[in-house]
C-alpha cells in the first residue's frame, strides 16, 4: 500500500507542469503571458509595485510558516506519542495549518484581481482566455 501511495505521489508531481501549462506558452498566474498582454508603460510600473508589495508579504509569510512549522512539528509528535487518537486535535492541527497557507493564497488572489482590474477590454478577454483561475506561476 504504501508503494502505491508513494507511486502516485510522484506521478502527481511529474503530471503537474502538463496542466499547468497556459495558452500562452508558459504557467497560469499573475505573470501568466504578461509580456502577451501588451501591457502600457503605467501598467507594467503599477504590477512591478504590486509584486514588490506582494514579495514583501511572502517574505514575511515564510518566516512567519518557518517558526510556526517547528511549533506544528512539535504538536504533531504530541498527537503521535499519546496513547490514543484524538480526534479534535488532530482537526486543530490541521485547521491551523491550512490556515496558514489561506492567508497566502489570498494575497495572491488579491494580486491576480489587482491585475485584472487594471487591464484594458482586450487584455482581460485574453487574461480570462488564458489565465485566469489556475495556480500562480511566471513566464515574465
Amino acid at each position: 500500500m504504501k508503494k502505491q501511495v508513494s507511486i502516485l505521489m510522484l506521478l502527481a508531481l511529474f503530471a503537474q507542469p502538463v496542466w499547468a501549462e497556459g495558452k500562452f506558452g508558459g504557467t497560469y498566474g499573475p505573470q501568466c503571458g504578461i509580456k502577451y498582454l501588451n501591457l502600457t508603460k503605467s501598467q507594467a510600473e503599477r504590477l512591478k509595485s504590486m509584486r514588490l508589495a506582494l514579495k514583501s508579504e511572502y517574505d514575511g509569510h515564510e518566516a512567519f510558516k518557518r517558526s510556526y512549522q517547528k511549533s506544528y512539528n512539535e504538536r504533531i509528535n504530541n498527537l503521535m506519542t499519546r496513547p490514543e487518537f484524538d480526534e479534535v486535535t488532530a482537526k486543530k492541527l490541521i485547521n491551523d495549518f491550512y490556515r496558514v497557507q489561506l492567508r497566502r493564497e489570498i494575497s495572491e488572489l488579491k494580486l491576480q484581481h489587482a491585475l485584472f482590474q487594471m487591464l484594458d477590454a482586450e487584455q482581460r478577454k485574453d487574461w480570462l482566455n488564458g489565465c485566469a483561475g489556475y495556480p500562480f506561476g511566471s513566464d515574465g
